[in-house]
């Protein structure tokens, strides 16, 4: 895996895989990622440099992704199993997320 390296942006490249590239949105927490495909089920090599962009930043925005819910709970699943919050579903907070409210 290759690695490139500069002040704002992170480059991870596996043999086969798309460029990611991890923007630091804050100098101890959390990364804007470019370069995921969410047209088709995420590979497996790049859920690896997700999870591994996830154990350095924390949190990855992604912007602009056109995934719908049910797409977003299946990406969800492939990087663990999601949290489910316990205000989703209660009277009077709208649910803008697949039914069974699993992502936040």
């Amino acid at each position: 895996m290759a690695t490139i390296t500069n002040t704002t942006t992170t480059a991870i490249t596996a043999i086969g895989s798309p460029t990611l590239t991890f923007r630091p949105l804050h100098p101890t927490l959390g990364a804007e990622c470019e370069g995921v495909d969410f047209s088709k089920p995420v590979p497996d090599a790049v859920i690896e440099q997700l999870r591994a962009a996830i154990a350095k930043y924390g949190i990855l925005v992604f912007r602009a992704t056109g995934l719908d819910d049910a797409r977003h709970t299946a990406f969800a699943r492939q990087l663990g199993e999601p949290m489910v919050d316990s205000a989703v579903g209660k009277p009077g907070v709208p649910n803008r997320l697949d039914p069974k409210g699993e992502l936040m």
